[in-house]
């Protein structure tokens, strides 16, 4: 079999396309968004982290600041916040201007919009601010392309330095991560996890019915298959819990279904990425660049699930809830 072609590098029509008549979160078609961000990610994984980021910018403007318009074009949410890189607000009331380090800025030279937090002793406050202009005027300095492994280097993450650009507050500060919409944009970012694993899955399912009658590749063809079953299951459940269920409107509930889903989602993506990678061996991994792409980009991006120190979390969410399951 001859080697996919490289992909090509995302642009700002990579995050617009077949985006604008999605329903938002909780408004009784979760499931048909979910399925959305799924389908995007086993096409391309780097390509979804744009467009979820572009979906939640819109989403939790409709929830915080309703009467507020959108403005057109690509929105992305940055909301990384490393001791090493931080904002501060200068201004108040409208003239507000932000200054500093945002690091984790994916897609950073091709979005036009962003909201961007900035953490504070009275908690954490959403601004949304002019990419497009920033970059035009100096205000915002792209830093150099300093990622150095291979997966999900095209969602073109990169390090800003902010001089003082102007800034609108986006809803009161807390409102970001104090409402159930916090944890329904989670539970989007799981369906791109499961997205990639049906990607790397593929690969599996391909290389199988090439050797069909290979009974170690059955095993491990089942293996996967009760991995995505069981989390596709998970998030059918999600999508009608946050559309009707307690999680629509209970932060608390929001935050233990978002939880569960996530770690059901990254672990069946580590468990399958070490099933496929074992199965298929050097060399579509060497050879062919999609396929480097599939398994590497999903490798990097599951990361944003901490493991250990997410599940401590997630088991103390367990105990302080009065039925868990």
């Amino acid at each position: 079999m001859s080697p996919s072609p490289p992909r090509a590098r995302l642009g700002r029509d990579d995050v617009l396309t077949g985006v604008h008549d999605l329903p938002l979160p909780g408004g009784g078609r979760t499931a048909e968004r979910l399925a959305f961000l799924v389908d995007t990610a086993r096409d391309d994984l780097a390509r979804v982290k744009l467009v979820e980021s572009h979906l939640d910018a819109v989403a939790i403007s409709a929830e915080v600041a309703p009467s507020e318009a959108v403005a057109d074009g690509a929105w992305a949410v940055w909301a990384s916040e490393p001791p090493t890189a931080r904002l501060t607000v200068d201004g108040a009331g409208d003239d507000v201007t932000l200054t500093g380090t945002k690091a984790f800025c994916s897609g950073a030279e091709v979005v036009d919009h962003a909201l961007v937090t900035v953490p504070g002793d009275d908690g954490s406050r959403l601004f949304a601010i002019d990419v497009a202009s920033g970059r035009a005027d100096g205000t915002i300095e792209v830093g150099p392309d300093a990622w150095v492994t291979h997966g999900m280097a095209r969602s073109g993450t990169r390090t800003l330095e902010l001089t003082r650009i102007p800034a609108r507050q986006v809803g009161p500060v807390g409102a970001y991560t104090s409402r159930p919409g916090f944890w329904h944009g989670a539970v989007g970012v799981a369906a791109c996890w499961h997205g990639g694993t049906l990607a790397v899955a593929d690969l599996l399912l391909a290389s199988t019915r090439r050797r069909p009658d290979d009974p170690l590749a059955h095993r491990r063809l089942a293996e996967v298959a009760v991995e995505v079953a069981a989390t596709r299951a998970l998030l059918l459940g999600a999508a009608e819990s946050i559309d009707r269920g307690e999680a629509r409107t209970d932060a608390a509930a929001a935050r233990l279904l978002a939880e569960v889903v996530r770690s059901r989602a990254a672990s069946a993506a580590r468990h399958v990425l070490d099933v496929v990678r074992t199965a298929l061996g050097p060399g579509p991994l060497a050879f062919d660049p999609v396929a480097r792409d599939v398994t590497e980009d999903l490798a990097v991006f599951v990361l944003q699930h901490h493991g250990d120190r997410d599940l401590t979390s997630l088991g103390a969410l367990v105990l302080a809830a009065d039925r868990p399951w």
